[in-house]
């Protein structure tokens, strides 16, 4: 930084980079704390539900915010 009197002034900057990501947990295995690399859901029929129990854990420093979409539509296209 020039202090404008012809001299200089120099400061160290730091800065400390951390990890942030959702993971996924299995609520129904024994080593809770494992995350799931995969959502593994079972072959379903049209029109059935499965389900799988997990929780959504902040692997942050910071809190933040989501949405969960659907990547495909809940309800079949109408006939042509």
């Amino acid at each position: 930084m020039d202090l404008g009197d012809g001299h200089k002034l120099k400061s160290p900057i730091s800065a400390q980079v951390v990890h942030q990501k959702f993971e996924f947990l299995k609520v129904d295995d024994p080593i809770a704390s494992a995350p799931m690399k995969k959502l593994q859901f079972q072959p379903t029929f049209f029109g059935d539900n499965t389900t799988v129990q997990a929780e959504m854990f902040n692997n942050g420093p910071l809190p933040t915010e989501f949405d969960v979409r659907a990547l495909f539509p809940l309800a079949p296209p109408p006939p042509r």
